[in-house]
């Protein structure tokens, strides 16, 4: 059994002083982490606070770019020219990258988030251009869903993948996650949290049947803008280190 994982956080989402206090306190009990830069949500000063924190805390950070859609918070697919959105993710990604480098931080990967993430993991072009943004700004990892067009991208072109599963969202018969329309959608407590953590490092994905899916992920992730996200951090990081687990990030 393979014995070593990873946290990682989706941050700088929140505003404001009480968002970064929130973010600092992630980044404790995390080894990587998904910075919002500016597509739904995150400005220059948000960025640049978070980055900073990260410098101080933990170093592996990488970009958290997402469909230009503040109002939705990047939930909604969009259907927009594959030109411009393709121009969005490389100003946001690029703008990260040029602050990182004020705080002699480099960005180690690109995380897609919310719908971008979802739909790119099916959708083989949109995979690809999210892949090549990752490419064209010299990041050497792509994170994302197992199994998925995203991982196929990313291998096209020659990146690293780090496999992520959600400790907070259950996930449907076919391994994607289930929407968050659907009730149960987003796992609420943190006992059970906990159990579909320590599930998926021993390579298990549970079904809302009680049935499970036998997948491998490196990087379980916790949602920064999530109530109690700091708590749900802690005790994982504590559950995984207790069940024998080493916490360190690692590429496939």
């Amino acid at each position: 059994m393979k014995n070593t994982t990873s946290l990682n956080a989706d941050i700088g989402e929140l505003e404001g002083p009480s968002g970064r206090a929130l973010d600092a306190a992630i980044l404790r009990h995390v080894q990587g982490c998904n910075i919002a830069c500016g597509g739904h949500a995150g400005d220059d000063e948000s960025m640049f606070e978070t980055l900073k924190l990260c410098w101080e805390l933990m170093r592996n950070c990488g970009a958290h770019p997402s469909y230009p859609d503040r109002e939705g918070f990047g939930r909604r697919a969009m259907d927009i020219p594959l030109a411009d959105l393709k121009a969005s993710l490389n100003q946001q990604v690029g703008r990260l990258s040029q602050i990182a480098e004020k705080v002699e931080l480099t960005l180690g990967h690109v995380k897609p988030h919310g719908a971008l993430y979802n739909t790119a993991a099916k959708d083989a072009g949109l995979a690809m251009l999210v892949a090549e943004v990752c490419a064209e700004n010299d990041i050497p990892t792509l994170v994302g869903p197992p199994n998925t067009e995203l991982q196929t991208a990313a291998k096209k072109l020659g990146l690293a993948y780090v496999r992520e599963g959600f400790v907070d969202r259950a996930y449907m018969p076919d391994g994607s996650l289930m929407p968050r329309t659907m009730e149960g959608a987003v796992i609420e407590d943190n006992a059970s949290k906990i159990r579909q953590a320590l599930a998926m490092t021993h390579g298990s994905l549970p079904m809302p049947d009680g049935e499970s899916l036998a997948i491998h992920f490196e990087t379980l992730c916790v949602h920064g803008d999530t109530k109690g996200a700091e708590q749900t951090a802690e005790l994982i990081k504590t559950a995984l280190i207790e069940n024998g687990f080493t916490m360190k990030w690692e590429t496939f």
